[in-house]
């Protein structure tokens, strides 16, 4: 398993959310997604940690590392209080927080059984600070998703 075929198969799995009309690799200025891509996803590493290394001279080398990546969704609300709860046919955060999470976890597990834990940190509602009639209210969901690899070289 490496860092790379991990990645691969979370790009895949979000593509297949309903409702998302993109998935981007990597964070993108927010004022370079039209509207017409949007609910959509970005998908940006953030670290890496080493938890166990084991290198000897026999070729029996492997390692633990935990990946973190954070994961956004970005939508638009044009009703007024619905940005929360959703409404019929558009979610609102909590449904998108939950979305990404059931996607990531679904079967086969471990996402295709190519890490051995996916676990999730925090999550942030985020919003943009005006509200204008004609142009609705962007959200972000920030969720911060943690990766158990193991491999070997």
């Amino acid at each position: 398993m490496d860092k790379e075929t991990a990645w691969s198969e979370i790009i895949t799995r979000l593509a297949t959310i309903a409702g998302i009309n993109k998935v981007y690799e990597g964070f993108k200025d927010l004022d370079t997604i039209p509207t017409t891509y949007q609910p959509c996803v970005m998908v940006e590493p953030d670290s890496s940690e080493p938890l166990e290394d084991d290198y000897d001279n026999t070729g029996g080398n492997y390692a633990y590392e935990n990946v973190s990546l954070i994961v956004w969704v970005l939508f638009t609300m044009f009703e007024k209080g619905k940005a929360v709860t959703g409404k019929v046919g558009m979610n609102g955060v909590f449904e998108w927080e939950k979305a990404i999470k059931d996607k990531l976890t679904e079967a086969p597990q471990f996402l295709n059984n190519k890490v051995i834990r996916v676990s999730f940190g925090n999550v942030r509602y985020l919003r943009n600070v005006s509200e204008s009639a004609n142009k609705g209210i962007l959200r972000l969901v920030e969720i911060e998703v943690n990766l158990r690899i193991v491999y070997s070289t």
